[in-house]
């Protein structure tokens, strides 16, 4: 079963769980909200589109 998320769709957020690898979550980046899957390992968190059209992000420790 593959999750695809389209333009319009509703999201229903359970911020009590916790994210796991490959999960999807919703990010704020830059005051927006987007939908992404995480990425995790013991040095790195990525945030991944579905989309090949663009980019991981990685998200770091930077205050």
């Amino acid at each position: 079963m593959c999750l695809a998320i389209h333009s319009g769709d509703i999201l229903i957020i359970d911020r009590a769980v916790e994210p796991a690898n490959n999960s999807v979550v919703v990010a704020m980046i830059d005051g927006e909200f987007t939908a992404k899957r995480i990425k995790m390992d013991r040095d790195s968190l990525f945030l991944v589109p579905e989309n090949d059209e663009y980019e991981p992000i990685e998200i770091r420790d930077e205050l």
